[in-house]
């Protein structure tokens, strides 16, 4: 698979396809290793209210996809990157790459000054695709609450 048989798009509620739910299952189950299955209408919220960029083989198949989400905070507009991830049947081939590439490129078309993202340091490639895209590692702490 090259890079150039894959399309790319930024997912909305009514460009969902049959077979996309089932997709990202597929690739959340690639990213942690405790996914919580989304439904349909999850994911059409997902797409309402963050932007969802999906690469797809030449089948239409969902084979990547990355999430940003806007903030707007008083030191400013912010961007967050999450769920970065490529099925394993199209590592390799830039994929990542394009999908975070996107985002970014979407980031700045609508003036957000930072744009922020979390990467576990196993992710050897992907913590080495980001800092080749001009991220830098952060000089702060990052907490979470699980509920």
């Amino acid at each position: 698979m090259e890079v150039n048989t894959v399309n790319y798009e930024f997912l909305a509620p009514t460009t969902i396809r049959a077979g996309d739910v089932d997709a990202i299952n597929h690739l959340l189950r690639q990213l942690t290793d405790n996914p919580v299955p989304i439904v349909e209408w999850q994911l059409r919220e997902v797409c309402e209210k963050s932007t969802l960029c999906v690469a797809r083989n030449v089948e239409g198949r969902i084979v990547g996809m990355n999430t940003l989400t806007i903030r707007y905070i008083p030191t400013g507009k912010v961007g967050l990157l999450d769920d970065v991830v490529v099925d394993e049947s199209a590592r390799g081939h830039q994929v990542g790459r394009t999908l975070v590439s996107k985002l970014i490129e979407h980031a700045q078309s609508v003036s957000v000054n930072r744009l922020e993202l979390t990467c576990r340091p196993a992710r050897k490639a992907a913590n080495a695709l980001y800092e080749g895209l001009g991220f830098q590692r952060s000089e702060t702490n990052r907490w979470v609450m699980k509920f």
